[in-house]
């Protein structure tokens, strides 16, 4: 099959992993792919050179750049696709009317709750979870066959086993945009409080946006609490840790947490949207959203109890093997795309007919 994908955000956030994810693994299980982004976002940097991955750079100028619609159309057209795969409302508005007027589907991935009645264009739309599915249907004119649910994915390997619990001396981490929703604020309030019992324990924030230098101030106050950069090797800085903690006031799926179970990583998390579908208290240790008092105890219940700790590792592990690796996923993608082929080649025979 040969498949456009398009994400043109500059940032490198959880959807635009899940860009570059596909992007290689279809590429890996023999489709033929081009990938349309922005010349200056990051994904390029997470694209590797691949005999079925082509790249499409394009200069933009803002969201309605007439000269990059023109060129990614020319791209798009060259590659004679036979499904177009955006990604975002961003990704949708650049290609719009060039997947019909080669005569192939559009498939969108909506990946969060913005501006839901955008996506009516888009003749297939994925949603991340049922409750994301049954938004886009409040808010839009689709029909219920014209939205799939499809988890986000993660192409890190599931190690073996969790590996053992330690008693002292845990190592937290959490990482992603530092922004509001994201809850990091919480986080430093929170953990302030547990190494008042825990003083040995350490967190470690990984990011980048608006609020670094804020986090970064409200952070001097521990210690034991350090900031980094975005990071590139999720695995290894998974690998470097004990637990991992999302504290989000919203979080449409949440694929960092994946990717912390494919890692055996106990796991803190807020019953945020998506997060609230998959992860259960035989997986993680869970919290009310926006609660300092609720996210201590979690974290207080975590660092109390290494047995749960790694019963929970090892459920976690478990269920990202079957649910959320790539080799679960992505071939339920390609039947996404077969079967908005099919219904595309329907619908155009039936307009012909009626022409006629």
């Amino acid at each position: 099959m040969r498949i456009v994908q398009v994400m043109v955000n500059k940032a490198f956030g959880g959807a635009e992993r899940v860009f570059v994810d596909t992007c290689i693994a279809l590429a890996e299980q023999g489709h033929e792919v081009l990938a349309v982004t922005d010349a200056k976002a990051r994904s390029l940097a997470y694209l590797p050179s691949h005999p079925r991955l082509t790249i499409a750079a394009i200069r933009m100028w803002g969201r309605n750049d007439l000269f990059a619609r023109r060129v990614a159309g020319k791209s798009i057209a060259a590659f004679r696709p036979d499904v177009v795969h955006a990604h975002l409302r961003r990704g949708l508005t650049l290609i719009n009317k060039i997947p019909n007027r080669c005569q192939v589907p559009l498939v969108v991935s909506v990946h969060n709750y913005d501006h839901l009645s955008a996506y009516e264009r888009a003749n297939t739309l994925i949603a991340l979870t049922e409750a994301h599915q049954d938004a886009i249907a409040q808010s839009t004119r689709c029909q219920q066959g014209d939205v799939f649910v499809l988890s986000n994915f993660s192409r890190i390997p599931p190690i073996e086993r969790a590996p053992a619990q330690r008693k002292d001396q845990l190592r937290f981490v959490a990482f992603g945009r530092f922004v509001e929703k994201k809850g990091f604020a919480l986080l430093i309030e929170a953990f302030g409080q547990v190494v008042r019992q825990f003083p040995q324990a350490t967190l470690t924030l990984a990011g980048r946006g608006d609020l670094e230098h804020a986090l970064k101030e409200q952070a001097g106050a521990c210690p034991s609490i350090t900031l980094r950069d975005w990071v590139t090797d999720i695995g290894a800085i998974l690998d470097q840790h004990d637990l991992f903690v999302l504290p989000s006031l919203s979080e449409p799926f949440g694929i960092v947490l994946i990717e912390a179970m494919a890692r055996g990583k106990a796991i803190v998390s807020t019953r945020t949207e998506g997060p609230k579908e998959f992860l259960n208290e035989d997986i993680a240790f869970l919290c009310e959203v926006g609660s300092v008092a609720a996210l201590t105890e979690a974290l207080l219940n975590a660092c109390g109890d290494p047995g749960l700790r790694q019963a929970k590792a090892n459920a976690a592990r478990e269920t990202y093997q079957t649910r959320f690796y790539q080799d679960a996923i992505i071939p339920e993608l390609v039947q996404i795309y077969e079967k908005s082929i099919a219904r595309y080649s329907a619908q155009c025979s039936c307009t012909q007919g009626h022409g006629k």
